[in-house]
């Protein structure tokens, strides 16, 4: 089976900050990048595609931040009149003119970003964010203009304001990054929220309705967000939205060191302020990153905007940061009806992207081509553990070194090579090596993380042709002529690749001969909070043998970086099975709910002389393998956050 090809996408394991193996069909433009960033205004990261009724004339809409989202910018116009040859930049799109005195600090301008436009009747309609340089204020308003190019007339008062605005959820304050949108009876704005002052760690899209553009409007209706009781990547944030053929389409770009990993939400048009109407349309292979150095950094800021045209052509803007850390405005397309490649791409430019085939091998012969600009590695007969790092605000999270274990890495890098085994308690053991310099590779993977200084260009895109055999006497290995033979046995396992930070690494095949096996994995206690987008400062960090993997984590009463006022898991899996282990050390109860309805109550109560070690506190068989959600939420006494577990490979085939 040839699991580069692209009837096989849902075979793949894709996480927003361990890695997606993306199969979308996206060209970039020849003329990339449109815009790139300069001075103070060296941050172009997010912006918005409009396509003029009246003109034809294409628009983006970029908002100038300042390096690391210092909130001091404006929204600059790009124009271009023959359908994305060129561009010209208009300037900035007001009049100079700003919000009432009431919002206006003192010590600095707002700032006027993140913009969207409908035309109706002679009237271009925005809707953009503000908000003041120190974050006291800020929100989402509105403005007019008689042109696309403007002036736009802001309205002397914001549709929302941070600071009127009531806690929901006991931590979404901020509203910002709007699209705007004309329904055939009303008005729907689809916009973020998230912390106060715009502080992140948990980020949602929400639907706010008014009979007019300029409001008012209603309270804000969560519709997508990770503390639901059902199935949600995270973290992810949504900007901008788009219509097509009766749907809002709402991409989603991982919050992740790596932002390739996008998804893709919808809704029926008119029932769009609905929660219930939403779906996950399309997870992960909606992105990858192109090997430009003016794309270093990958696609950064928001996901990308998209128009779907008349001869049904998806084209989308998307910004990015280049190899000095700089913001750039770009543009690429594919076809509308034709989202896939016959490939895939792990796009690590930042932090190393994992993935892996959702089920097990022992004995099996893989052959695969692939295009790198740096060191990757295959691995098998690989149990190690699954998760990501756990970030104080869930931001450039990227793949727990944990992972990188209990399994057999053939790593290269150049013409350099080396089997690498390293063990579940993380010892290495170099088992061969060839070409030149083989004897130096030592890791299965490097990170590549700078806090937005020069990179080092990628490196030059080599071929590799790899070849691997494994059966009970022992493995033998090829890559591009060069030959290696150990005699470690067969492991059932499963089959991944990992690219190394900095790298890009295209796989067009990626032939697997052999009985696949159904699996269990193993995620980290991370990916427990993670799933919530609770905060890390509700539980404590233990180390203990107690804890499946060594570390854990205990509820406490402390608060986090928001008002919560619970302590929630969550664990979003693939798999027809799962287990959940707890240390059970202290009275808890807890209310097990799976896919949204009400499981099990947990009662954990420790008994008198028995073992403190992990184990098993809530199990389900029988499920169907699809996207499944266990939410745990304590209602009395402590818990304690452990391994979970989830059974995959069954069915992966069919």
């Amino acid at each position: 089976m040839n699991y580069a090809d692209s009837r096989h996408v849902k075979h793949w394991h894709c996480h927003p900050l361990i890695g997606d193996p993306s199969f979308d069909a996206f060209s970039e433009f020849a003329g990339n990048p449109v815009h790139a960033g300069i001075g103070v205004w060296d941050w172009p990261v997010n912006g918005y595609f409009f396509i003029d009724p009246v003109s034809g004339n294409w628009y983006f809409y970029v908002s100038l931040y300042s390096k690391g989202y210092v909130h001091l910018g404006v929204i600059t116009l790009l124009r271009s009149t023959d359908g994305g040859a060129s561009w010209h930049n208009a300037g900035p799109v007001f009049d100079g003119r700003g919000l009432a005195d009431r919002y206006t600090p003192k010590d600095a301008a707002l700032a006027t970003l993140d913009a969207s436009v409908v035309y109706e009747d002679g009237i271009y309609h925005m809707i953009y964010g503000w908000g003041s340089l120190k974050e006291e204020q800020g929100g989402i308003a509105y403005a007019s203009a008689s042109r696309p190019e403007g002036p736009f007339i802001k309205h002397p008062h914001p549709l929302r304001n941070e600071t009127d605005q009531p806690l929901l959820k006991g931590m979404y304050k901020r509203t910002y990054a709007s699209t705007l949108i004309r329904r055939s009876e009303d008005w729907l704005i689809v916009a973020m929220m998230s912390m106060s002052r715009n502080t992140g760690g948990s980020w949602s899209l929400a639907a706010l309705v008014a009979d007019r553009p300029d409001g008012p409007y209603g309270d804000p209706a969560f519709l997508l967000y990770p503390q639901s009781l059902k199935y949600h990547p995270a973290p992810l944030e949504f900007y901008p939205a788009y219509v097509y053929g009766g749907y809002v389409y709402a991409p989603a770009t991982s919050v992740g060191s790596n932002r390739s990993y996008q998804a893709l939400f919808r809704a029926e048009l008119e029932k769009a302020h609905l929660e219930e109407a939403w779906e996950l349309y399309q997870e992960g292979s909606c992105w990858h990153s192109f090997t430009r150095d003016h794309e270093r950094y990958g696609i950064w800021g928001q996901t990308y905007s998209g128009q779907v045209t008349a001869d049904g052509m998806l084209y989308a803007m998307y910004p990015a940061l280049n190899e000095r850390g700089e913001g750039t405005i770009n543009a690429a397309s594919r076809p509308w009806t034709e989202p896939y490649a016959d490939r895939f791409v792990l796009s690590a430019n930042n932090a190393p992207a994992v993935s892996f085939v959702r089920q097990a091998y022992e004995e099996f012969t893989m052959s695969a081509e692939i295009v790198s600009t740096g060191l990757f590695t295959v691995v098998w007969s690989w149990n190690g553990p699954v998760g990501s790092t756990v970030m104080p605000r869930w931001a450039d999270g990227e793949p727990d070194p944990r992972m990188f274990a209990d399994g057999i890495g053939l790593t290269v890098q150049g013409g350099a090579v080396a089997l690498i085994h390293i063990a579940r308690d993380g010892t290495k053991r170099i088992l061969a090596t060839g070409g030149e310099d083989g004897e130096a590779l030592s890791v299965w993977a490097k990170s590549d993380r700078h806090d937005y200084g020069d990179r080092h260009p990628f490196g030059k895109p080599a071929n590799y042709r790899i070849t691997v055999e494994q059966r009970q006497e022992g493995c033998k290995a090829t890559v591009n002529g060069i030959e290696m033979e150990i005699g470690l046995a067969a492991v059932s396992g499963r089959i991944g690749i990992i690219a190394s930070g900095g790298v890009i690494a295209e796989c067009s095949r990626l032939d697997i001969q052999g009985e696949g096996r159904e699996h269990w994995v193993n995620l980290l206690p991370s990916e427990g909070l993670a799933g919530s987008a609770q905060s890390p400062d509700r539980w404590e960090a233990e180390e203990s043998a107690d804890y499946k993997h060594g570390i854990g984590y205990l509820s406490v009463d402390r608060r986090g970086f928001a008002e919560e006022s619970e302590h929630r898991l969550k664990w979003n899996f693939r798999g027809d099975a799962f287990r959940l282990r707890m240390p059970v050390k202290a009275y808890g109860r807890a209310t097990a709910y799976l896919d949204g309805r009400k499981l099990e109550e947990l009662v954990l109560r420790p008994e008198d002389g028995a073992d403190t070690a992990s184990r098993v506190v809530l199990e389900r068989n029988g499920l169907t393998d699809e996207r499944h959600a266990l939410v745990v939420i304590l209602e009395e006494g402590v818990m304690r956050c452990d391994g979970f577990s989830y059974r995959t490979g069954r069915n992966s085939n069919r």
